[in-house]
């Protein structure tokens, strides 16, 4: 089935704000158009039936995969740090939910965000001296490299050409079937002692012992340099930081890939390593002044400065799920659905190497070299041991319609069966195959969380993996970041004057200026900050002297122009229900509109539950916004409308794509199989479908779930409005038109932010060599290591919050910044 609109009206206006920073920065209209369609078909498919298809997302969607993700991650990031409600000033306030009593403010205590940071230890002296090193280059591994890493890992096998971690790159890997490690540079690789057992443990298990287990394993192996070690709540492993020459610990990016990362198994023996090394040279290029930790804690408070500092949030893993994976005995023949890797060998003599979910597989194993990598198929054999390397022997296998399945919801047993109630709302019940002994049944969502993937068969679940979160609040993510990177180091001797800065001055109100009503639970930076202002901005443009506003206070927002009233306004109607936990609903209703200006607006009246029946389909509004909502979307009050095709249907198509110019864009076209061509639209019906990038060959048959308005057109082609995709052997369903079902959020009391700083020290910066090396995007180098001030703690509520201040003093910078690597 099909990736459905499941954002919600707050996560949809958060991705109509990007959309709008998009056009300031100029952005492409294939940045734009795509935009909209991938946030839509990111999300996660409805549980109970929605299938989610690896092989369907890299054939037909997967050119969108990766902006989707970084877009939802965006809005991730931005509900993460944007300010939840909070009480108007005639409210009480509500104390913190999880106090610390053991912060004070013993060393020293800030007003931070309209809350307090304290510090938990005294700010360290700076050392006397200091450096600048230069970096260098990592050339990319020859398979001499690669043979040498392997063997100081005891790896004994052949040589493959695998896929590298960076964008379009090749590694050299070695495995010995149970061993392996990929090989970029000489100081970039990874190296797991079982690759099953990696795969099912992305989190180290916590070891008191860790740091002297991951010394004796680096030593062992001929790594000798100086280092700390610290556990890590974002990776999910322990970080080993060498030291440098002056003994001071080399960082990347907090949310760049670590410069080493060790995960610990249940027995306390290393099971993966992932190396990033800084290569740089170890004879200094400057040894510079630098600030000291007290004016650069004033930088890292200051939210008005955004250059010379990077910082990053996380709300970590949080705690582990319980996990359930099907095993199958040896020698016993057996079914399973599983993912295939593959990776040539480097002597065209040798085979390649086959993997089944990490086991190695032989005899009928033709054809595996043709599928796509992580195609998943099913396969019948046995599994047996052979030299202490456990293998599965493949007797027959398909990958035609062959779909991993993901469901969620709550077990229940009955009858001598399992069986599966999904969380959508839809009720949808399903029998589940050989469950495991110990499964939680009748647990409560959202409570908990509980995931299955496998197969459907015969209506059934045939499962392959289980996931359950007895405490969905601990299942961790949500994070982002700040500051805009550090300033470009000088190195000539001659100071270069930075530009004065100077107030943003505030856009004039007029009679057109946009008004914003205050609600419960308002105040005036909150407002502020929903629509990119201070609160500082808002006053002043106001003409208020005091801060402190009133339920049903009209504030005009400059630089904003009020909504247009709706006069048979046309676009597309999307609904949306929203569950409670005690089983009572609520429908939301929002209009899709072509106009750039107010693209999504939240509807309201009477009678909008006719609008049920049209999801997704044209309509026409008459109405106007008598508000906005806390995010910033123009709610309007419905007088009347139109549905403009009451007997329009969704359609499932078959037939072919290909790509033609029009108006200086990719265009795609698809042909049906009666021969009618279309120009595919966005599910808005509005912007045009335009794929950059990978996407399936011209001329593939392709099914589509999409709507034919009569009266659309793109040029001299009918236009399709496309909801769903996938390859000839994908078979869809129609469920456009079917209200998305989203569970109802509660968001609680709010309490003013609490940061506790329990570490500062001085650290060498360096940007992740590796991402500018491989990324094709990165044309500027980072030359240099240099001296940041680094400030880790935790907010109240546990979120962690790292902070880095370029050290240098000015005389030592260049006005211009340095690219920086964000999240991602």
């Amino acid at each position: 089935m099909n990736d459905k609109d499941h954002l919600n009206a707050e996560e949809r206006a958060l991705a109509e704000m990007l959309k709008a920073a998009a056009d300031q920065v100029d952005a492409s209209v294939s940045f734009q158009n795509e935009l909209e369609k991938k946030l839509m078909n990111a999300h996660r498919p409805k549980a109970g039936f929605g299938l989610f298809s690896v092989k369907k997302a890299a054939v037909t969607i997967g050119w969108t995969v990766g902006f989707a993700t970084l877009t939802l991650l965006f809005i991730w990031v931005i509900r993460s740090i944007a300010p939840q409600p909070q009480p108007a000033s005639n409210s009480t306030p509500t104390p913190p939910a999880n106090p610390d009593p053991t912060a004070t403010e013993e060393f020293g205590g800030f007003d931070f965000r309209g809350g307090r940071l304290s510090l938990a230890l005294p700010l360290p002296d700076a050392p006397a001296n200091v450096y600048v090193f230069q970096m260098q280059n990592d050339p990319p591994a020859t398979v001499e490299d690669a043979l040498a890493l392997a063997a100081r890992f005891g790896i004994q096998g052949e040589v493959y050409a695998a896929k590298g971690r960076q964008p379009e790159t090749t590694e050299y890997a070695v495995s010995d079937g149970k061993q392996w490690i990929s090989v970029g540079t000489k100081n970039y690789f990874f190296y797991t002692a079982d690759m099953v057992k990696n795969s099912r443990n992305f989190l180290s298990q916590p070891n008191d012992n860790a740091e002297a287990i991951i010394r004796d394993f680096l030593t062992a192996r001929g790594f000798n340099f100086a280092f700390k070690v610290t556990q890590s709540d974002l990776y999910g492993g322990y970080l080993v930081h060498p030291l440098s020459p002056d003994g001071l610990p080399v960082r990347y990016e907090e949310f760049s890939t670590p410069i080493m990362r060790v995960v610990l198994d249940e027995t306390g023996q290393v099971l993966s390593l992932d190396a990033n090394l800084a290569v740089y040279d170890q004879t200094p290029v400057a040894s510079p002044e630098i600030i000291s930790a007290e004016e650069a804690l004033q930088i890292a408070i200051d939210d008005t400065v955004i250059f010379g500092k990077i910082e990053s949030m996380n709300a970590g893993n949080g705690a582990p799920p319980q996990q359930w994976f099907r095993e199958y005995p040896n020698d016993t023949p057996v079914t399973i659905y599983a993912n295939v890797t593959t990776a040539p060998a480097v002597d065209p003599s040798k085979p390649a190497l086959l993997l089944i979910d990490n086991v190695p597989a032989v005899g009928n194993t033709s054809g595996f070299e043709s599928l796509e990598s992580y195609q998943y198929i099913k396969a019948s054999g046995k599994y047996f041991t052979e030299n202490g390397v456990r293998k599965f022997m493949v007797d027959a296998w398909e990958s035609r319609n062959i779909e991993l399945a993901f469901f969620s919801g709550s077990l229940r047993q009955e009858g001598g069966q399992v069986i599966l109630t999904s969380d959508d709302g839809s009720g949808t019940e399903t029998v589940m195959l050989d469950p495991p002994a110990d499964i939680p049944l009748n647990t409560k969502v959202p409570e908990s969380q509980l995931y299955i993937y496998g197969m459907l068969l015969d209506g059934k679940i045939d499962w392959t993996y289980i996931q359950f979160f007895a405490d969905s609040s601990q299942m961790g993510g949500g994070g982002g970041g700040g500051g805009m990177g550090f300033y470009q180091i000088n190195l000539s001797g001659t100071p270069v004057p930075f530009p004065t800065a100077t107030p943003m001055p505030v856009p004039a109100i007029d009679e057109n200026t946009l008004r914003y009503l205050v609600q419960e639970g308002d105040t005036l930076e909150r407002i502020a900050n929903s629509y990119g202002l201070t609160a500082e901005q808002l006053q002043q443009a106001n003409g208020l002297s005091d801060p402190n506003i009133t339920i049903g206070q009209s504030i005009a927002i400059p630089g904003t122009s009020a909504p247009p009233q709706l006069e048979g306004a046309r676009g597309t109607v999307s609904v949306t229900i929203y569950t409670s936990e005690d089983g009572t609903q609520r429908a939301e209703y929002a209009f899709n509109s072509s106009d750039p200006q107010n693209p999504y607006m939240i509807l309201e009246g009477e009678n909008l539950e006719e609008l049920q029946a049209f999801h997704n389909k044209p309509v026409k509004i008459w109405g106007a916004a008598d508000r906005m909502s806390p995010y910033g979307v123009p709610v309007i009050n419905v007088d009347k409308f139109e549905v403009v095709f009451p007997d329009l249907q969704f359609q499932i198509l078959s037939g072919t794509e290909q790509a033609i110019q029009f108006e200086g864009n990719d265009v795609i076209i698809f042909t049906a199989e009666d021969g009618t061509q279309y120009a595919e639209l966005a599910p808005n019906c509005a912007d045009i479908l335009i794929i950059s990038g990978e996407k399936a060959e011209e001329g593939t048959t392709v099914n589509v779930e999409a709507l034919a308005v009569p009266d659309l057109r793109i040029g001299d082609y009918p236009a399709l409005c496309i909801f769903s995709s996938g390859g000839e052997s994908v078979e869809l369903e129609i469920t456009a038109d079917q209200p998305n079902i989203m569970p109802e959020i509660t968001v609680g009391p709010f309490s003013t932010p609490k940061v506790t700083i329990d570490s500062v020290e001085l650290v060498y910066y360096a940007s992740n060599p590796n991402y500018q090396q491989f990324n094709p995007g990165a044309t500027e180098r980072v030359p240099y290591m240099q001296p940041a001030w680094h400030f880790h703690g935790f907010y109240e509520s546990g979120q962690e919050i790292n902070i880095f201040v370029q050290a240098l003093k000015q005389e030592y910078l260049l006005p211009n910044t340095d690219p920086i690597l964000g999240p991602g």
